[in-house]
């Protein structure tokens, strides 16, 4: 589930209110969430320590009031790897799951504009919002959910993207690089990514009932749907232009897809992540 707002809010303002939103909508209690993961990048006043996670999962009161003596705990931690960093939690928290260390587990992120208020020109092009996710095991037989997970680094382009935090007499900014062939460095990667995990996988691009790419803008994913040969009306878009969607690409896209019932049980859906680095994740989706 996720939870957009407009107006300026701060990081943990963001998680908190898209965690609100994610267990009014479940069927689980909050004291069922046995682990929390948050993959934002870009926080208020570049909040490192404690962990993000810790924090949200104490505002949400999951188990936060747990002792030693008690059944129920909660693991939370922070996973951060630019916009990649979603689809590795999930990856994490699947694995985790799997293994029956945990049960149930929620996914945060949210990004906001450091330098928007300082004197800096430069932005990220982030549309600053905040977005959660539940994941549990298949109830008994059930087939449904993530499938195998495949990611794979394109060093060449390590020097594309860079940003890092810089103090400008009292003011901390964020610094940006960008070169000017990042996106078409993106679509080329994400399409040989995604080309070389389906023939890994034996299976076709027409299997695939929908794309979920990164929501950078509605002209990226125009571009990455003829990169890959395949029909942009496939492709789920939430991007309208207005900022980059980043960690929250993939809750986003998955919301968009739910509530406007795009998909049926039995459809295979195929996940698509890019980062800097360049680096690209993929994995499938059973509804």
């Amino acid at each position: 589930m996720t939870a957009p707002w407009h107006g300026r809010s701060s990081t943990l303002d963001l998680l908190v209110r898209a965690g609100e939103a994610c267990l009014e909508r479940s069927a689980y209690d909050r004291r069922q969430i046995d682990l929390l993961l948050s993959a934002g990048v870009y926080r208020t006043e570049f909040v490192a320590e404690p962990a993000i996670a810790t924090l949200a999962a104490a505002a949400l009161k999951i188990n936060d009031d747990r002792g030693p003596e008690d059944e129920f705990h909660t693991l939370a931690f922070d996973l951060a790897n630019g916009p990649l960093g979603f689809l590795n939690a999930c990856h994490v928290a699947a694995g985790l799951i799997k293994a029956g260390r945990h049960r149930r587990a929620m996914i945060l992120a949210s990004e906001i504009e450091n330098n928007v208020g300082t004197s800096s020109p430069q932005r990220l092009g982030l549309k600053e919002t905040g977005s959660a996710v539940i994941l549990d095991a298949a109830p008994g037989e059930a087939a449904g959910g993530f499938g195998p997970f495949f990611f794979r680094s394109f060093p060449e382009y390590l020097g594309d993207f860079q940003s890092h935090a810089s103090q400008f007499g009292s003011e901390t900014q964020i610094v940006l690089h960008r070169a000017a062939e990042l996106e078409s460095h993106y679509v080329a990667c994400a399409a040989a990514a995604a080309e070389e995990f389906l023939r890994g996988q034996q299976l076709d691009l027409s299997r695939i009932a929908a794309v979920f790419p990164p929501q950078i803008s509605p002209d990226f994913i125009r571009r990455l749907a003829r990169a890959m040969q395949a029909d942009e009306s496939r492709f789920v878009t939430v991007a309208d232009g207005s900022g980059d969607l980043y960690t929250s690409s993939l809750p986003c896209a998955f919301s968009r897809a739910r509530s406007k019932q795009l998909l049926r049980p039995g459809d295979v859906g195929l996940i698509v992540s890019v980062a800097p680095g360049i680096q690209v994740g993929c994995a499938l989706y059973y509804f």
